[in-house]
């Protein structure tokens, strides 16, 4: 689990102990989530900010108007993903955890373009 400055929570779980397994990335923000899962990549968006509804609706789990949108991965003639990059990446975020090494794909940086914000 992290906890960043701004008062943002994630969490990242993985394991290669499970069956039948699951292959997912969710990534939820201020105006919706993105879900990556079985090839596809959907992103939910939500008309008004989570954060501002969550902060001023006086109904406790206040329901926002959101729709969703398939957003294409790749062509169908393209090459599939190699698995070299996402072992890369995870060497990399374990090596990050316990020898202090900087991240290849830091999640400010993801954050940042989800925000559409400069870094």
């Amino acid at each position: 689990m992290f906890e960043y400055p701004n008062g943002a929570i994630g969490h990242f779980v993985t394991t290669t102990g499970e069956a039948p397994g699951t292959n997912r990335l969710e990534i939820c923000g201020d105006r919706g989530k993105i879900v990556a899962e079985h090839g596809k990549l959907l992103f939910t968006r939500t008309r008004k900010s989570v954060k501002q509804v969550r902060e001023t609706s006086p109904e406790a789990f206040a329901r926002l108007e959101s729709w969703d949108i398939e957003v294409p991965l790749r062509s169908p003639h393209a090459p599939p993903p190699r698995d070299e990059q996402h072992q890369r990446i995870t060497e990399n975020f374990v090596r990050a955890v316990l020898k202090d090494e900087p991240l290849i794909a830091p999640g400010v940086e993801g954050a940042a373009a989800l925000e559409a914000r400069p870094l």
